[in-house]
């Protein structure tokens, strides 16, 4: 039987001066014995809510990370999923067979940065959406 898609979303704010933000997004109750695998994500600067349409042709290089984990019969390692802009255009990839998101319980971190040491000079909205289903991590063989 396919697992179901599950998607949730949030919203990151790099204020005027910071160079980025850390957005926690919840996760969903998965079944016992299953954990989250995340399968992708789509996030983009928001042009409709408040003021930030104006703002948004400032935007530079920026990018997101979601941490994610291989497992190995020893542990885990961290292997982050990072998706990088040229500015204004949104950013979306996917890992169709879903990862592992480690010992993190009951939300993710997910980090959007600006490239280049920079610090915004206004300020940027973002909307964050992953997705994932409820399964089995792959375990890496020895």
């Amino acid at each position: 039987m396919p697992t179901k898609s599950i998607t949730m979303s949030g919203r990151g704010v790099i204020d005027v001066g910071e160079s980025g933000t850390e957005v926690k997004i919840s996760l969903p109750k998965c079944p016992r014995g299953k954990k989250f695998l995340f399968q992708g994500v789509h996030v983009a600067p928001e042009v409709c809510i408040g003021n930030t349409s104006k703002d948004v042709i400032n935007l530079p290089r920026w990018a997101v990370s979601v941490p994610t984990y291989q497992v190995w019969p020893t542990g885990q390692i961290q292997v982050a999923f990072t998706v990088l802009s040229e500015g204004t255009q949104h950013v979306s990839a996917v890992l169709p067979a879903g990862q592992s998101i480690g010992p993190i319980a009951d939300s993710i971190p997910v980090r959007i940065a600006l490239l280049g040491g920079v610090t915004a000079t206004h300020r940027f909205e973002f909307n964050i959406h992953l997705t994932g289903v409820c399964g089995t991590p792959f375990t890496c063989p020895k």
